[in-house]
């Protein structure tokens, strides 16, 4: 969610012909989510719509508050809204594709994420997310080309490397996967998950000394699992 709370700011600019009532109401807000204050940004929303009912970013706003507080029926329909007035309005597309992904609606996700792209090529946050439903509905070779994109257009995407990084690993290419673990951590050295998946490839390529110390690195992270690899694998 912070993803796509970054987003709002990136995509945010004042467009001409809006009252600078609603402006005044948007900008407060978005300073209002920026604090954990989100009924008081959804009132300034919602009053930003009172005034303007053609604000596409007010609906969005508010869209992306309710979702992060887990109203999704709520933000799906902020989002639906949203994309009527500005069907161009590719940011909402891929929060919507990931309310529907959390409400396990896939083929309504895949068709978001896929509007997403197709309104904007480039971009990586949108394939990233639509790798994850081809995930769940099982089209590994889609997911693999959609990380591939998600690199493509994003060259520092730790998400994005970590991921394909456990997909080379589930489809057998121990080699593949060792460069994406090691590109993660490369990106942050801090990523426990990485570390961990690390440890499992060498595991499997023989180098269990190398292969328990990411274990013991991960864990000292904080990833739990990691103790049970150790004890599994290592002693």
């Amino acid at each position: 969610m912070k993803k796509l709370f970054f987003l709002i700011i990136a995509f945010y600019t004042v467009a001409n012909g809006y009252s600078q009532t609603s402006e005044d109401y948007c900008k407060s807000g978005l300073e209002k989510q920026k604090i954990n204050n989100f009924q008081g940004a959804i009132d300034d929303y919602t009053k930003a719509i009172g005034l303007d009912p053609n604000h596409a970013f007010a609906y969005y706003s508010r869209g992306t508050t309710n979702h992060y507080i887990k109203n999704y029926q709520s933000a799906l329909l902020d989002y639906t809204k949203a994309i009527e007035i500005n069907p161009k309005y590719a940011v909402v597309y891929c929060a919507r594709g990931t309310i529907n992904y959390v409400l396990k609606n896939y083929q309504s996700a895949l068709l978001d994420y896929t509007k997403a792209i197709e309104i904007n090529p480039e971009f990586s946050f949108a394939y990233f997310c639509r790798a994850s439903i081809k995930i769940e509905l099982q089209d590994t070779r889609g997911a693999m080309a959609d990380y591939n994109k998600t690199i493509e257009f994003n060259p520092n995407s730790e998400d994005g490397y970590l991921d394909r990084g456990i997909l080379k690993n589930e489809l057998k290419d121990k080699r593949g996967a060792l460069a994406d673990f090691n590109k993660t951590l490369e990106i942050n050295p801090n990523n426990a998950k990485a570390y961990y998946g690390r440890g499992m490839v060498k595991i499997l390529l023989q180098q269990r000394e190398s292969g328990c110390l990411d274990f013991s690195k991960a864990g000292e992270l904080g990833y739990e699992d990691a103790y049970d690899a150790i004890k599994n694998l290592c002693n």
